[in-house]
């Protein structure tokens, strides 16, 4: 026997639209990397040649890091390499990336890609790129006033700078949309613990207080278990500080661990008081001996 889901699920065909749609998007988008415009602006310069360098810390946005852009601007007197060595963290102590690009390649003023090998977890890591350039002549790199950035800071030969140094971040889709799918499921699993700790106690509460609670519709006896949960759990928590213990796992765990034994112990007595009807109705004279 099949079953048509389009008759039980009126909106099923259009959700399987989406979802293909969803998958085709999906599978486009990991021909090409993600770029992300970190500090865009490049209203002034800074100048490197060989006895200077010029670093910027970062904070990843997403997993697969596998790119840096900078605007950059070359002398016409410039020959040589601009190298870019990255770096965990804010300081420069053993470098996990290196790039480089000839001076021969900036024809004109813009932005100029150094790319490497992703790293498949970036995302929320603080990261520093150091550029040092060898050869005659010099560059000269975009850069912007020090609140143009945020997530951190223009160094120059060590020393922090009230500046920021016009660049941009890429990311590699595969690593990226996995990273994103995790964060999905971790954020899922946080929703999940939220409401095992603040609805469960509040419901199992209210499912034993109130006759009529299963007349209530779903937001609001949602609404109604989060108010009574919130409000349960400073003073079991003050009950558990009189009698001495302090246990984060039973302070947390305790309420949602008895809010699901009530509210199955509610269920199968309500179940029982239910068939007990039932069968009462169904066999009227059972109960007379006859």
């Amino acid at each position: 026997m099949s079953i048509n889901f389009s008759n039980i699920f009126p909106g099923f065909l259009k959700i399987k639209q989406g979802f293909v749609f969803l998958l085709f998007g999906f599978v486009l988008s990991a021909c090409a990397s993600y770029t992300k415009n970190e500090q865009p602006a490049h209203p002034d310069f800074v100048r490197i040649t060989e006895e200077n360098q010029l670093g910027q810390t970062f904070s990843a946005s997403y997993d697969g890091l596998n790119e840096i852009s900078l605007f950059l601007k070359a002398s016409p007197e410039t020959s040589g390499e601009l190298t870019l060595t990255l770096y965990p963290g804010s300081t420069p102590e053993q470098a996990i990336r290196t790039a480089l690009i000839k001076s021969a390649e900036i024809d004109t003023a813009g932005l100029y890609n150094f790319t490497f090998n992703p790293i498949d977890k970036s995302s929320g890591e603080d990261y520093l790129f150091e550029l040092s350039y060898a050869g005659p002549g010099n560059l000269r790199i975009g850069s912007s006033p020090g609140n143009s950035y945020l997530s951190g800071a223009q160094y120059l030969d060590g020393i922090a700078q009230n500046a920021q140094t016009t660049f941009r971040s890429s990311y590699s889709p595969t690593p990226m949309l996995l990273g994103l799918i995790a964060e999905g499921f971790t954020w899922m699993g946080y929703f999940i613990l939220a409401t095992a700790i603040f609805i469960l106690p509040g419901w199992s509460g209210l499912s034993w207080l109130l006759p009529t609670w299963k007349n209530f519709s779903w937001i609001s006896k949602s609404i109604l278990s989060i108010g009574l949960g919130i409000s349960v759990y400073p003073v079991f928590f003050l009950w558990m500080d009189t009698v001495g213990i302090h246990s984060s796992f039973l302070n947390i765990f305790f309420l949602p661990i008895l809010g699901i034994a009530l509210i199955l112990v509610h269920f199968f007595r309500s179940r029982r008081a239910f068939q007990e009807i039932d069968d009462a109705r169904n066999y009227p004279d059972e109960g007379n001996g006859d």
